[in-house]
């Protein structure tokens, strides 16, 4: 059988590693996301990665290989974390394993699997995390979850405990079909509608398909690791291989020229860099005035304008407005989900400090002052 495939990762543009772990070996395909902290979440993203490279085609029913596999890598990992005393350290998988006419699926964690068939996307995995569990007994919408306090947390993951639970099914592939495997980098930074438009828009080209998802993603913040896996059961090589696109085809039937003869002379190119300047200037001021982040200023949780960045004495964000939230006396997670200083819109800004009131009943004030800092 002749599978297309194609795969990006990218560390994005807040994290300063990437945990994230890939495979792509068919028939197999696998994408982790490693949690517990840079050093933990590489090991643990890496092992399962090790893992399921040892996959050896033939032998029993191929829902059970996968569960063998991930039970086995959720083994090491937890025994690894012990030994080198990195506990809590885990990570999601979401694996595939075309074979005959099915793909199956074996999952654990909040990294997804989908289907793009005739347009539509499908996704083909539940995820194992606290929000998802509220959207599921009607607690929340979809669209809460989107900037609930608490989505990041899941509630599963391999390593974490001796044993795991693995989700597995199986899917019939069609002709023409792609399958995504991907972190939750993607799927936090760019909803199903925009992510079946990006593969409608390049299913000749698997390998622009992944990397235009992954940029997506860094253009809406990259607040997390970005992994993509695309894989085509049954297509032919030239489009293994990156075929063109059929505007480009059509162009070249005609004997058209492209945008890109017309920068070959020199005048061209310097048209380009002026213009790119431009857009690099623009950018940057449109950053800094519509981009937020959840940080602390003297012991109380603020919201800030800008991009943590600094660059010698120029500072590229300032308080925008501070909370009469403590920082000290909340939960060591939300701590730490507050100094990776998630860049965001003012107003999912102002949710997630909101979300760290004591006093959830309605009615409750507002965790924002009536005097002191802007008006958020």
């Amino acid at each position: 059988m002749d599978i297309a495939f194609a795969t990006a990762t990218d560390t994005g543009r807040v994290r300063a590693s990437n945990e994230d772990a890939l495979l792509a070996r068919p028939p197999l395909f696998l994408v982790a996301d490693g949690v517990g902290g840079a050093t933990g979440g590489e090991v643990a993203s890496g092992e399962v990665r090790r893992v399921l490279a040892e996959y050896q085609p033939g032998g029993p029913d191929p829902r059970e290989q996968l569960v063998r596999l991930l039970k086995k890598a959720n083994r090491s990992i937890f025994e690894l974390a012990e030994t080198r005393g990195l506990t809590g350290m885990g990570t999601t998988a979401t694996a595939a394993l075309v074979g005959g006419r099915s793909v199956y699926l074996a999952h654990v964690g909040d990294s997804r699997a989908y289907r793009h068939r005739g347009g539509e996307l499908t996704r083909l995995t539940e995820d194992h995390s606290l929000v998802a569990e509220l959207v599921r007994d009607g607690s929340i919408s979809e669209e809460e979850a989107q900037f609930h306090p608490q989505r990041s947390i899941i509630t599963r993951a391999l390593g974490i405990e001796p044993e795991v639970e693995v989700d597995v099914r199986e899917t019939g592939w069609q002709e023409g079909d792609i399958y995504l495997l991907c972190s939750d980098g993607l799927t936090s930074m760019v909803g199903d509608e925009e992510i079946a438009a990006l593969l409608a828009r390049e299913e000749e080209n698997l390998e622009q398909a992944a990397a235009a998802l992954v940029a997506a993603a860094n253009e809406r913040g990259g607040h997390d690791n970005i992994t993509v896996v695309l894989f085509a059961p049954g297509t032919s090589a030239p489009r293994r291989a990156g075929a063109r696109s059929r505007r480009a085809k059509q162009r070249a039937r005609k004997g058209g020229s492209t945008f890109s003869d017309s920068l070959s002379s020199v005048r061209g190119r310097l048209l380009l860099a002026a213009l790119a300047l431009a857009v690099v200037v623009f950018g940057a001021w449109l950053l800094n005035h519509n981009v937020f982040y959840v940080g602390v200023q003297d012991g109380r949780v603020a919201i800030y304008q800008g991009v943590p960045v600094e660059l010698g004495p120029l500072a590229f964000s300032s308080v925008y407005a501070t909370s009469d939230v403590v920082f000290d006396e909340l939960e060591p997670y939300e701590q730490e989900r507050i100094m990776r200083h998630e860049l965001r819109s003012l107003g999912s800004a102002r949710r997630v400090v909101d979300g760290y009131r004591r006093d959830g009943e309605p009615g409750a004030p507002s965790a924002w002052p009536e005097t002191g800092g802007g008006e958020a």
